[in-house]
């Protein structure tokens, strides 16, 4: 697709009949707290983005925290986040309609996390799917008539610590088969279908292969639009067949010290997309920048062409099976030796001694080869070796750096 300056692009040439707006990840914990409590969301958000957020029939945003009163947290590698039920009144007067529940962290402070974050959300009237006390209620879909038109709601998540093991309480697993015959279902009595999806590799500016033929299958299961969320970083955007698939939506509103330093967690995007009677009218991504000060703010008309420069930059690989393939192998080379590399010689002693296995080294093994983005990452890696192609390719290094350059500069600029 190519998007204008202002980040809007036609899809179909048919009338508006009601629009959605989508967020990527909101964690409402930190400085967010603070300010969301004690200022309100305009002075966290800015009134334009609440105006967006408002507008629109239906807004959705990834919920990625349990939302409770009390810590009991579960044991897992990575933060165990939690946040105040004082956080979603506001969230909902800004206009949040809907939340997406299936995500790595929904499950942070246990069944008893999970259970006071749904019984919250029905008390502030806030639709959400994607999580539940057994398997069964997790992968319920959510079923709205706006308009007049019938639409089915999806969400899943990759396997990590939240996952529902077995018919147990967590996120909604991502099983590809049983998701795409579930999509099948939705499209039988429905006119829109819209799967929400969070998957991927954390900071990375192109999604990898596999992800990519994952949702151009759930479009050919029946999903007019696909959002995916999860990387922390903006990705592009692709007209598939009668689907729309956004790859990543960045982070919105997510206060954590672990993402101090990388740029790339700073700038994300809304998206509103139109429909006409039956299909995806247009769309318009609608990007910010999160301040020093952990409030953020849509960016500025002189900013609109530069962050449409990077979504046109990050979306046109996505037609190219071949270069889509070259920079994920490139992305792989370099989070091999950044992160996948460093856990191996931490925790090599597992591989040799597992029935001596320490507790840390249980959960980083188990989410490394649990997870599918990890595992789709290590066995390109291995593969890459294997293959004895495991040197730098300089022009895809160079087509990375430069997309992470425009975030740079969109992050520093006044």
């Amino acid at each position: 697709m190519i998007f204008c300056s202002d980040g809007s692009s036609v899809v179909s040439g048919g009338q508006e009949s009601w629009s959605l707006v989508a967020g990527g990840d909101v964690c409402p914990i930190g400085r967010v707290e603070q300010i969301l409590l004690s200022g309100g969301s305009e002075v966290l958000m800015g009134a334009d983005l609440v105006r967006t957020l408002r507008d629109a029939d239906l807004t959705l945003l990834n919920l990625e925290s349990p939302v409770c009163a009390t810590e009991s947290p579960i044991r897992k590698t990575g933060p165990n986040f939690i946040a105040s039920p004082l956080m979603l009144p506001p969230l909902k007067a800004a206009g949040m309609d809907i939340a997406s529940l299936a995500n790595n962290h929904v499950m942070d402070q246990g069944v008893e996390g999970l259970a006071s974050t749904l019984e919250q959300l029905r008390n502030c009237e806030i639709h959400f799917h994607g999580a539940g006390l057994t398997h069964q209620q997790a992968r319920r879909r959510l079923r709205l008539e706006i308009c007049g038109k019938h639409v089915s709601f999806i969400n899943v998540a990759e396997g990590e610590f939240a996952q529902c093991l077995e018919n147990g309480a967590g996120a909604a697993r991502l099983e590809p088969v049983l998701t795409c015959a579930e999509i099948a279902r939705a499209r039988e009595d429905c006119e829109i279908v819209i799967v929400s999806v969070h998957a991927g590799n954390e900071y990375q500016p192109f999604p990898s292969p596999y992800i990519q033929r994952l949702y151009r299958h759930f479009v050919d299961a029946g999903a007019d639009l696909v959002l995916g969320h999860h990387p922390h970083i903006p990705q592009g955007i692709e007209k598939y067949a009668r689907g729309l698939i956004i790859y990543s939506l960045g982070n919105f509103l997510f206060d954590y010290a672990g993402h101090v330093g990388k740029t790339c967690t700073r700038i994300g995007f809304l998206v509103r997309i139109g429909f006409d009677d039956s299909n995806i009218c247009s769309i318009r991504a609608i990007p910010f920048r999160q301040r020093d000060d952990a409030t953020v703010r849509q960016l500025s008309r002189e900013q609109l062409p530069i962050f449409a420069d990077y979504l046109n930059a990050v979306s046109e690989p996505l037609s190219s099976e071949d270069g889509l393939r070259a920079l994920w192998e490139q992305q792989v080379r370099q989070l091999f030796q950044s992160t996948y590399q460093p856990l191996f010689e931490t925790h090599y002693q597992a591989l040799v001694k597992p029935l001596n296995i320490d507790t840390l080294a249980s959960c980083v093994f188990f989410n490394l080869f649990r997870c599918e983005a990890h595992n789709e990452a290590l066995k390109t890696a291995f593969r890459l070796m294997h293959e004895s192609r495991f040197e730098e390719d300089a022009e895809a290094r160079m087509r990375i750096d430069a997309v992470l350059e425009i975030l740079e500069k969109l992050v520093n600029s006044d």
